[in-house]
């Protein structure tokens, strides 16, 4: 783990980018822009279409083109895990749609509560209302009115996932240590 590992990474990293590789660190996927520029534009672009031609959007008309979008992502384009769950939402919401039920929930603004639901519930309300009363950031309270902070409920809603997250990893973690047979008797909370 000396100066030698160090350089050995380094040169690793230098040969990807220099090759134009893609690889993804932190979030954050890193292209190179070398003579694959155009190839990587174009399957980007195709990628892109076919995720904002998906059925979720149907119903959405855009006044720009895919290129549009690719181009402004510059080499290094964003991923977020929060998007990954509100896909997740989106299909559990449509499956409810199709079979005609719901998604029984209750509202919840403290970290323990959603840990705990998390076990019984299919999703969590978050209340504008209760925010508003509660959470606001200028420790005003009022009525859902819109008189509070406008990040108000998307900093709570934040707090919540978080939290959801942590014990995500925990469990996970925890699952990784058990035996077949203890992973059998144990149901994953999700």
């Amino acid at each position: 783990r000396g100066p030698a590992a160090m350089a050995s990474r380094v040169l690793a990293i230098q040969r990807h980018v220099l090759a134009g590789d893609a690889s993804v660190s932190g979030g954050v996927e890193m292209r190179g822009t070398s003579a694959h520029e155009d190839a990587d534009f174009a399957a980007r672009c195709k990628t892109m279409a076919g995720w904002m031609g998906g059925e979720r959007f149907k119903h959405t008309t855009r006044p720009y083109k895919v290129e549009d979008v690719v181009k402004l992502q510059g080499t290094m384009p964003l991923h977020f895990t929060g998007s990954k769950i509100s896909d997740k939402l989106y299909t559990m919401l449509r499956e409810h749609q199709t079979k005609g039920t719901c998604s029984h929930t209750f509202g919840a603004l403290d970290t323990v509560q959603v840990v705990q639901m998390a076990k019984y519930l299919t999703s969590v309300y978050v209340s504008g209302w209760q925010c508003s009363s509660t959470a606001s950031t200028s420790n005003e309270p009022g009525p859902d009115v819109a008189d509070y902070p406008y990040d108000t409920v998307p900093n709570k809603v934040d707090q919540l996932f978080r939290a959801q997250l942590f014990h995500d990893r925990k469990q996970y973690e925890e699952r990784r240590r058990m035996s077949p047979e203890d992973k059998a008797k144990t149901p994953v909370v999700d």
